[in-house]
């Protein structure tokens, strides 16, 4: 292995980087001048070298630093290029192993210089330091601008630093490699109160899965899109394959429940393909789409994406599209609309599990089951609605930093209902690969992203079988929480309880509380006799101040609720005006547990609910008390 030629530059030469956007936005963290080194050559030897998935994500001497490579001959008049890593990694991904990129780079005579932003912030401090290191590059290389590559959050890194930090007069161009410009479903996973068991899908709950959340996103790209900054030339690269490195760490056929289904694109394993495009970008090659064969409906996509989200960082897979279009103003492309958005429709075919209990339905294909903390000697009991066992076996295990997580598959199971049984209590996630699926209209559209406080939020369920005819014999609830502000602090906001109601063919439902802005975690539940689905998304709430969910009737009150956690009974104390008031108690999904009339009772009560007595299972419950119109909700646990 050639050895790096390690310089630590001088800090004089450093420029500080002032800030021209005011951030009204989340804490933004300084670390001050970036650290320097040269490269040497690049080695096409060296093994592959990326930060594990799910461990925690220690910063290391990583951060904050600029990697200079060695300079060409004859490449004074090409670009230089600057290369931004993603989520959870670093410079690393860019420069080591067989067919990394700066080989390539260099081989074709470009200069070009690799940063480590951290891998765990959001985008408002990583974009902040990219800036600052922009400022670097281009007097290093004496060049007036550069052309930026970035890799998954390393796109959205650049979109804060270019419009938000105002670097954009020194960046002529801009690549995004399926870059979550509107967010990805399994953000959203990793932060639910609800399935936080879901690290095993690559996430971690801090800033930077916070900030890709895609009412956050959607967020994001409301503040971004319309600036006056926003005027670098943008080409997007999406990714739809599923290759080797994917498979180590999930299988890719199932991460379009989170979104990213073949119709709309596919998905790379990590991010839809819908999100990788950017308003006004130019779009290259396009994603899966549907074909025919024979009469027979199939999905394919271009070669040139066929990639899974690692493929994207390696050079000979990817350089050669991004040699091809350095310029500014690309020809035979797709325009992404100025007006566009994704996450308006959501759909998923992912069923939540709770209680041992889940539904099978016609056509379903593939099964697997995500479960965490096992043992990975650990063999899961399964069976049928006739008792029936099933051995299914762990087919993919995952090493995190918090335990292990197991991915159970099946494949041909009949329709119906299934338990399960392992040595230790667990949750689980249940995906099928087709049959049912519900389908989210969030009221938001290309023309709108977000919601501002005070106006009524319309959503829309439809569930729909394999063959896509609705179903309307089923009850949907669902529950809505506030799980940041704007500024991505977390709150502890009681869940806002969703009543849907059945008109034929769809059930819909409409919030109408002054909600006070921010992120809006939504969990929907869907079950008929044979079937249950869910469906998670966000979406954002902003502008005005409106006021908190638990706010109401000030004649009304929900005193306390204690002990709070909870094993057996919880006391409630609340104040009521004697207006046929009523005190609902419903889970996370929105279904009513236990309901007391207090109809002709007014002043201070206080009632026991002896849940354990009701056979009750543990976890988190919503206490609703209506005194007229006014509502006002408390949560509590149950452990």
């Amino acid at each position: 292995m050639k050895p790096y030629i390690y310089i630590f530059l001088p800090l004089y030469y450093l420029m500080i980087y002032s800030v021209s956007a005011q951030f009204d936005y989340p804490e933004i963290e300084d670390y001050g001048p970036a650290k320097e080194f040269l490269l040497g050559y690049p080695d096409q030897s060296e093994g592959i070298q990326f930060i594990p998935i799910g461990i925690d994500l220690w910063e290391g001497d990583e951060v904050n630093t600029i990697y200079f490579g060695q300079i060409p001959e004859n490449a004074a008049n090409k670009p230089v290029i600057v290369f931004v890593h993603g989520y959870a990694t670093n410079a690393q991904v860019w420069l080591k192993g067989d067919d990394n990129m700066y080989w390539d780079v260099y081989r074709d005579g470009y200069r070009s210089a690799y940063v480590s932003l951290t891998p765990n912030r959001h985008m408002w401090t990583n974009g902040h330091m990219l800036a600052r290191m922009i400022d670097r590059i281009t007097g290093y290389y004496g060049v007036e601008q550069v052309v930026l590559v970035g890799w998954s959050k390393g796109g959205i890194d650049i979109d804060a630093a270019l419009v938000h930090a105002g670097a954009n007069s020194k960046v002529s161009q801009v690549f995004t490699l399926n870059a979550p410009h509107y967010g990805t479903g399994i953000a959203e996973l990793a932060n639910s109160i609800l399935l936080s068991l879901v690290n095993i899908i690559f996430m971690q709950n801090n800033d930077a899965t916070l900030c890709l959340q895609r009412g956050y996103m959607n967020y994001f790209r409301s503040l971004t899109d319309n600036h006056v900054n926003n005027t670098v030339s943008y080409t997007t690269l999406g990714a739809w394959g599923n290759g080797p490195l994917n498979r180590l760490a999930i299988p890719q056929g199932y991460l379009y429940l989170a979104g990213g289904s073949k119709a709309s694109g596919g998905n790379d394993g990590v991010v839809p393909y819908s999100s990788s495009r950017r308003p006004g970008g130019n779009e290259l090659y396009g994603g899966q789409r549907k074909a025919y064969f024979l009469g027979i409906p199939y999905y394919t996509g271009p070669d040139e994406t066929n990639l899974d989200h690692y493929e994207l960082t390696r050079g000979g897979l990817v350089w050669p599209h991004i040699k091809a279009n350095l310029s500014p103003t690309i020809s035979g492309t797709q325009i992404t609309p100025e007006g566009y958005n994704p996450n308006s429709i959501v759909n998923s075919r992912l069923q939540i599990v709770q209680n041992n209990k889940f539904y099978i339905e016609e056509e379903a294909g593939k099964v697997a089951i995500f479960m965490a903390k096992a043992e990975n000697t650990e063999e899961m009991i399964v069976k049928n609605a006739e008792g029936k066992a099933i051995v299914f076996r762990s087919s993919s295990i995952a090493n995190r930093g918090d335990g292990r997580h197991i991915i159970y598959e099946y494949e041909g199971l009949s329709s119906g209902e299934y338990t399960f049984k392992t040595k230790r209590e667990n949750n689980a996630i249940v995906l099928t690969e087709g049959g049912m699926q519900l389908q989210l209209r969030t009221g938001l559209s290309h023309d709108k992203l977000v919601y501002t406080a005070g106006e009524a939020i319309p959503l829309t369920i439809k569930i729909q079988s394999a063959n896509g005819e609705s179903i309307n014999k089923a009850q949907v609830t669902g529950t809505m929480i506030r799980s940041t502000d704007l500024q991505l602090n977390k709150t502890n906001d009681a869940p806002h309880i969703i009543s849907f109601e059945n008109t034929g063919n769809e059930f819909r439902a409409e919030v109408i509380e002054n909600l006070p802005p921010g992120i809006y975690n939504i969990l929907v539940n869907a079950q008929g006799a044979n079937f249950r689905k869910h469906v998670i998304t966000s979406i954002a709430v902003a502008g005005g101040s409106g006021h908190s969910i638990s706010e109401g009737n000030q004649e009304s009150s929900l005193d306390a609720a204690y002990p709070n956690p909870f094993r057996q009974s919880i006391n409630i104390d609340l104040t009521v005006t004697g207006k046929g008031a009523k005190l609902v108690i419903y889970n996370i999904f929105g279904q009513q547990v236990k309901a007391f009339d207090l109809t002709g009772r007014s002043g201070r009560i206080r009632l026991l609910w002896d849940a354990a007595a009701e056979n009750t299972e543990k976890g988190m419950y919503i206490l609703q008390l209506t005194d007229g119109r006014k509502k006002i909700t408390q949560k509590a646990i149950m452990r």
